[in-house]
Formats: C-alpha cells, sequence, structure tokens
C-alpha cells in the first residue's frame, strides 16, 4: 500500500480488504468507498458495493492493472484528467472477473463517515429514502453508512455506531454478493476482446 498523500492518491493491492484501506488511511482523508469486509478486486470485479445515494465506486479508480491471457495490463494513470480514447479502467471495473491485481484510487479531503448496524430488517428502498450513502446486509445485520447522523441522539432507534463491518457481506441493492453484472452486448464485446483472466 503506497499513500501519496500530497496528490491523494492511494496505490493498493487487489488482494487488500477495504476495512484495512479506512483503517490506514490518516484522519482528514476519505477513500469513498464502503467499510465494508470485502477485498478491493471484489469490489472492483462486482463494481462497487453497497452504494445507495453515493457515487459509482468506479469513479474513484484513477487507474489499475489487470491480469489478460498476455500478462498485466496497466489502464488509466494517477490523476483524473488522463484518458483519451476508450476508458478501459471503468470499463473493466463491473466485469464480474477477478482480474484485478492492483488499483490507484483517488482519495478526498474529507472526514470519515459514520458506519452503523441494526439487527432489524430494514429495506434498501427505505434506508435509500433516509439518504445513507451506502448500505448492506449479512447474515446477522443491516450495516448502513453516510455523513447526515451528527451525533449518537440521532441515530436511528435500533441502530449501534461501529467502527468497521466484521461480518462476512451477504447483499447489497444490486442483490447477492455473488451475482454477476449485467453487461449490455457492446460491454461483453469489448470484455471478451480484453481477454480478462481470473486470479488463480
Amino acid at each position: 500500500m503506497k499513500l501519496e498523500l500530497e496528490d491523494l492518491l492511494l496505490v493498493v493491492n487487489a488482494t487488500e480488504n477495504l476495512q484495512d484501506i479506512h483503517q490506514h488511511l490518516p484522519e482528514g482523508v476519505r477513500l469513498r468507498a464502503a467499510k465494508v469486509n470485502l477485498t478491493l478486486g471484489e469490489c472492483l470485479a462486482r463494481g462497487g458495493f453497497g452504494e445507495l445515494n453515493a457515487n459509482p465506486f468506479r469513479h474513484e479508480v484513477l487507474g489499475l492493472t489487470y491480469l489478460s491471457e498476455v500478462g498485466a495490463v496497466e489502464t488509466g494513470g494517477i490523476v483524473v484528467k488522463n484518458v483519451s480514447g476508450y476508458d478501459l479502467t471503468r470499463l473493466v471495473i463491473g466485469s464480474g472477473k477477478q482480474a484485478f491485481q492492483s488499483a490507484n484510487l483517488r482519495l478526498r479531503p474529507e472526514p470519515t463517515s459514520k458506519l452503523y448496524r441494526t439487527t432489524a430488517q430494514v429495506s434498501f428502498a427505505e434506508l435509500k429514502q433516509q439518504g445513507w450513502a451506502y448500505a448492506w446486509k449479512t447474515m446477522q445485520h443491516t450495516y448502513v453508512e453516510g455523513d447526515q447522523v451528527e451525533g449518537d441522539q440521532d441515530v436511528p432507534a435500533g441502530f449501534e455506531q461501529v467502527v468497521y463491518c466484521t461480518d462476512v457481506p451477504t447483499e447489497d441493492v444490486r442483490g447477492p454478493l455473488g451475482l454477476q453484472p449485467v453487461q449490455n452486448d457492446l460491454t461483453l464485446r469489448v470484455l471478451d476482446a480484453l481477454k480478462l483472466k481470473s486470479q488463480a
């Protein structure tokens, strides 16, 4: 994991866990991704995780290295405006294949968001309406994450504040964790041409 604070850039291996990445960030800097118990590679393959009222995770990825049948391929770069022609970085994110080796992630000069959980069954539609940025479910809990709750007195009844999600996630608003992302025909043809190869 390589942090370049001056450039608000984080270069990280795809096998790193998202909550570990969050834990190593200094105060006042945020990665806009859910504090979920998934690896970065799993999040990239799915195209993000848990977003309700947050920007898609692919917007936070400046560049990445993925494994193809001909070897490692680098796309994007380390700055926001680095694309001419096809944006392969955003295209391969959400491919459904765990072909990713590393990623260059954009950081934000913002305070970290707050994470809460409840044992109650709450629908994603209701949580989205409440304004949460992220939400997901595990076998035991429903997790929500966002900025709009100020102080414990405003925590919805039945929720408790936690630092990280230690449970294994089972689903988000897209559906079960193992569900393959839906691609249109053009995207499928381009992904096939890129010959992504899943990690062994």
